[in-house]
């Protein structure tokens, strides 16, 4: 079953609600307001140049699925990021490795664009940011794509309780470190954004687990209601 390339979050009130085709796309309050946020505390001008890198990425696995044919039964605008929520079709393990790296491939294939196509001192600096959330995405953290690759890997050959382990103890490793340089920001440069997105990863971390401990004690005693 194809999982969602965010993890699954759960739907906020919306101030909006439209539908695409067969797509529903919803934009919360908190997502105006974390973006707006995000914006304010922004001091070096790149803010909306970061906003539009991340739109990009999320194109990437959007138009990845809609190529294999398996667009998303919703779209989702929240505190927590862009998340795409599963389709009931399944995908197959080789398409879902595809889709999970087609939103860095979209960012590295911008990058490439605005170093060589631009080549201006602005677009080197937007091509960094570029880079920069490709290989943030690809990073072993449980809410990112690579963490999801990973799991995916490791699910090939290990049971789901050993590749659920695996995937903790490397997730927790990377949100630990990403959370010391986030400190080493705030407290050296002023900079809040790297902070900001490790507690993220931290809640995203935490709802994931209550999910999976829920998810056990299910097939634990499968006549619970």
């Amino acid at each position: 079953m194809f999982r969602s390339i965010r993890v699954r979050c759960s739907r906020p009130a919306a101030m909006l609600s439209v539908r695409c085709g067969r797509v529903r796309i919803t934009l919360s309050f908190w997502f105006l307001a974390t973006v707006t946020l995000f914006l304010l505390l922004d001091r070096s001008g790149y803010a909306c140049f970061a906003l539009l890198a991340v739109f990009v990425h999320e194109a990437g696995h959007l138009i990845a699925l809609c190529c294999l044919g398996k667009a998303p039964a919703a779209l989702c605008f929240s505190a927590e990021g862009i998340c795409l929520f599963e389709n009931k079709k399944p995908l197959a393990p080789l398409f879902e490795a595809v889709v999970l790296l087609s939103g860095s491939g979209a960012n590295f294939l911008s990058a490439l664009w605005l170093w060589y196509g631009v080549g201006s001192e602005r677009a080197v600096h937007i091509a960094a940011l570029h880079v920069l959330l490709g290989v943030f995405n690809l990073l072993p953290a449980a809410s990112l794509d690579g963490g999801k690759l990973l799991s995916l890997c490791l699910s090939r050959f290990l049971l789901p309780d050993a590749v659920y382990r695996i995937t903790a103890f490397f997730s927790a490793v990377t949100v630990l470190l990403l959370l010391t340089g986030g400190i080493y920001l705030t407290v050296r440069a002023h900079n809040l954004s790297l902070l900001w997105t490790c507690l993220i990863l931290l809640v995203l971390r935490l709802t994931a687990k209550m999910t999976a401990t829920d998810d056990m004690a299910c097939n634990s005693n499968p006549d619970r209601l």
